[in-house]
């Protein structure tokens, strides 16, 4: 074997895997597997997904590279609630796969492989692979996934329909309506928010105006109500981008944004979520921005090529837009992880064709959002919902088909492999083991001044008893 591709699917579980193959919805996994060889894999302790995939990354128990938590303290910090990410390769005290094989004179190429940022790799290719912890931003982000709307959708951007004026291209007297749309992006140190006050994200995030704005054109359609809308650079519909019709998605604008990154290009698109017969209700979905000439990637100009071959990248494909805010619906969700997993093949196979990579490593997050989004607070092995299987089940039918292209890279030289970080448990079970020990007799609680927890005076702690 002269080339390696690893595929990580986070929350793969063997059990929904082999019932998804019994039922037919994963013939490329099936494939694979009547042709190699499957088996359980172990996770570490805590099963954390910065965790199991630094393992994957480096052979290595927690206790030897050092990430042991999705957040980490740093020994020798003065205040033990500061926590930094574990996400972090500065933290990991092993060898990556990808750095062994540079040392043996191979090219290896990561694409959003979590835990791989600050990139290590010297002489490699790498796209992204931060793999954002809960509380911080992925810090190669222009600009957060947005929602803009008329209506009074939760933590949405205000939008304003007026009476159309001033459209260069518009017919005299055509009823049309407009909206102008300001486009947020992350700030840098010192900036101070002036957009979006109302959008809480994580405790790294200043949200400004980017200077990239839009201009929406509401038109009505035979029938007399509004069933289109235009996004435009200017009032000018020579300068149009495209227009949508409810459930449509926008081809991509290239625009100069500014952000904590400077001014650097950034692809933005929409899809037209909802727009009321009379045009008084409009509501767009935008996802995350990154920069398309740099930043993300290593080399910097490989931002450039792959933007141009495979669109905007993007890293969290919708499910807090549709989970937690509210915005999008599933099918909305289902085609950014469709988006996504299509974008991987295509930038690994170029990557392939023009670089000559011998090491891929590449991981999708979609199958554990998956299962906080639709199993959460359900079994999915044992009895599992019948809807929320369904719903389970499209998301590992997209990974399948994403195998199925990596299988078609793959000669008879390659090595394939398909491995997972954890699996899943019913929410709702819920051990607590102090309790048990309380209830033994065994630990007792005692309250403390200043906790080592929070620095909150007199939180009770558990305290073993002798």
């Amino acid at each position: 074997m002269t080339k390696a591709i690893v595929i990580g699917l986070d929350a793969a579980t063997p059990e929904m895997t082999r019932r998804y193959i019994g039922e037919g919805r994963l013939p490329n996994i099936a494939r694979l597997i009547e042709t190699g060889y499957m088996a359980p894999a172990l996770p570490t302790i805590p099963t954390a997904t910065s965790i199991n995939w630094t393992t994957i990354a480096t052979g290595a128990w927690p206790g030897t590279h050092g990430i042991v938590g999705m957040q980490i303290h740093l020994p020798g910090d003065g205040h033990p609630d500061h926590t930094v990410t574990g996400f972090d390769t500065r933290l990991c005290n092993a060898e990556y796969l990808w750095n062994a094989a540079e040392r043996g004179g191979k090219v290896p190429c990561l694409v959003r492989y979590t835990c791989s940022w600050p990139p290590t790799v010297s002489s490699g290719l790498q796209v992204d692979g931060d793999g954002k912890s809960w509380t911080q931003t992925n810090p190669n982000l222009i600009g957060p996934e947005a929602a803009y709307s008329s209506t009074n959708l939760r933590d949405a951007l205000r939008l304003e329909v007026r009476p159309a004026t001033g459209w260069a291209g518009l017919p005299e007297g055509e009823e049309a309506l407009e909206a102008k749309l300001a486009i947020p992006a992350f700030g840098g140190p010192g900036d101070v928010s002036n957009i979006w006050p109302d959008r809480r994200l994580a405790r790294n995030a200043v949200l400004i105006d980017s200077g990239g704005h839009l201009y929406l054109l509401l038109r009505k359609g035979a029938s007399g109500e509004y069933e289109t809308v235009t996004l435009a650079r200017s009032k000018n519909l020579d300068e149009a981008i495209d227009t949508l019709r409810p459930g449509e998605w926008s081809e991509p604008a290239y625009l100069e944004l500014a952000s904590r990154h400077g001014v650097r290009q950034g692809g933005v698109w929409f899809k037209l979520l909802h727009l009321s017969p009379d045009g008084s209700e409009v509501t767009l979905f935008q996802p995350e921005g990154f920069p398309c000439d740099g930043v993300f990637t290593r080399p910097e100009s490989l931002a450039a090529e792959l933007t141009a071959l495979a669109g905007p990248y993007i890293d969290e494909p919708g499910h807090v837009a549709h989970c937690f805010a509210g915005w999008t619906d599933v099918e909305t969700y289902f085609e950014l992880l469709e988006y996504q997993a299509q974008w991987f093949t295509k930038a690994a196979k170029y990557t392939l064709d023009k670089y000559g990579w011998d090491l891929f490593m590449t991981q999708v997050h979609g199958l554990d959002w998956s299962m906080h989004v639709f199993t959460g607070h359900h079994g999915v092995v044992v009895d599992p919902d019948p809807q929320l299987w369904e719903l389970m089940g499209r998301n590992y039918e997209i990974y399948d088909r994403m195998v199925g292209r990596f299988m078609e890279l793959a000669d008879e030289d390659t090595l394939l492999v398909l491995v997972s970080d954890h699996g899943a448990i019913d929410a709702t079970i819920d051990f607590n083991p102090s309790k048990l020990l309380i209830d033994r007799g065994l630990q007792v609680r005692a309250p403390v001044k200043g906790s080592l927890i929070h620095g909150e005076p007199g939180l009770q702690v558990l305290a073993p008893l002798g």
